[in-house]
C-alpha cells in the first residue's frame, strides 16, 4: 500500500488551505500529522479520503488518481472523520452491523465482524446501549471500531482518534492501532493535537502549515540539536543555531548563566521551535 499526494492545493475563496504539498506515505508505518490550528491537517486527509477535491494537484492511492476514480480509492480506505458519525438512536451493535452491511461484507460475515471489534474494543457490555446513553469517549470508542470491521482494507486514516476518551481509553486504542499497523500490511495517517498521542504512535511524524515544514522519523527527535541554557531565573530550550545569538542576548540584558548543556528534546521541543506555543 502506497499513496503519493502531488503538488496538492487546497484554497476556499480567498483561504489557502494547502500550499504545494507533496508526500509519500507507505505501509508498515504510522504517519502522525501534526501543526497548529488551520495548518490543513484535516484537509489533506479529507482529500486523500475523496471526501473532497483539492483544487489543484491529486492523490494517488496504490497507483489510482483519487480525483479520477474516487469510488476504487475509498474501496481500499477506513476513515474515522473528527465529526461523530453515528445513529443516535441505534444501539452499539445495531451501529456496527449497519456500518458492516455498508462496507459491503458478506451477511454470514457481518456477525463475526462486529462481535471481533465489540471484544476487541471492549465494547461488549454496552452492545445493547443506544449511542445516545453512551459517554462521548464510548462513542468515539464505537466510531473507531467501525474502522475495524473490514479488515482487508489497507489504508486507515484518523482524525483525532480519542478526542474526548478517557486515559485508559486512549492507551487502549494506541496500542491497537499500533498493532493494526505492526502487520506491515496497513498503511496508518493519523491526525492529532495531542502530543503524546504524536509521541506515542508516530513512525514519521509531518510537520504540517498549509505546506510541509519538515517530515521527522521519530529517531530524528532525539538528533535535534538542541541545547539547554539555565539562568538565574528560568531554563530556556534554543537550537544550536541560535545558541550563539541568545548567550549574546542574555549577556547584554545582564542576564546571569549558570549552564549551557545539550538537551534530548521532546516532541513538544521540536514543535515549540517550527510553531511557537502550544499545539492544535
Amino acid at each position: 500500500m502506497k499513496v503519493k499526494v502531488d503538488n496538492l492545493v487546497k484554497v476556499y475563496g480567498d483561504v489557502i488551505a494547502l500550499k504545494n504539498v507533496t508526500l509519500s506515505f507507505k505501509a508498515g508505518n504510522i504517519y502522525v500529522l501534526l501543526g497548529p490550528n488551520g495548518a490543513g491537517k484535516t484537509t489533506l486527509v479529507k482529500i486523500i479520503s475523496g471526501l473532497i477535491p483539492p483544487t489543484s494537484g491529486d492523490v494517488y492511492v496504490n497507483g489510482l488518481s483519487v480525483t479520477e476514480n474516487p469510488s476504487s480509492a475509498r474501496n481500499m480506505l477506513r476513515f474515522v472523520p473528527q465529526e461523530p458519525a453515528l445513529d443516535w438512536l441505534l444501539s452499539v451493535y445495531d451501529n456496527l452491523y449497519y456500518y458492516a452491511w455498508l462496507l459491503g461484507l458478506p451477511k454470514a460475515e457481518r456477525k463475526r465482524a462486529v462481535e471481533r471489534v465489540l471484544k476487541k474494543f471492549n465494547l461488549s457490555d454496552y452492545s445493547n446501549f443506544a449511542i445516545n446513553q453512551l459517554s462521548g469517549g464510548l462513542q468515539r470508542r464505537v466510531q473507531i471500531a467501525r474502522a475495524f470491521l473490514d479488515e482487508t482494507r489497507p489504508l486507515l486514516i484518523l482524525d483525532e482518534p480519542t478526542i474526548g476518551v478517557d486515559p485508559v481509553g486512549k492507551l487502549q486504542i494506541w496500542e491497537l492501532i499500533k498493532d493494526e499497523t505492526s502487520s506491515g500490511d496497513i498503511l496508518t495517517i493519523v491526525c492529532t493535537n495531542d502530543l503524546s498521542e504524536a509521541e506515542f504512535l508516530g513512525d514519521i511524524i509531518v510537520l504540517l502549515n498549509k505546506k510541509v515544514i519538515r517530515v521527522l522519523k521519530k529517531e530524528d527527535i532525539a538528533l535535534e540539536d538542541s541545547v539547554e541554557i539555565v539562568t538565574s531565573s528560568e531554563s530556556i530550550i534554543v537550537n544550536r543555531r541560535e545558541l550563539n545569538k541568545t548567550l549574546l542576548s542574555l549577556i547584554y540584558d545582564g542576564i546571569e548563566i549558570r549552564s549551557v548543556s545539550p538537551k534530548r528534546p521532546s516532541l513538544m521541543d521540536v514543535f515549540r521551535e517550527y510553531f511557537g506555543g502550544g499545539s492544535e
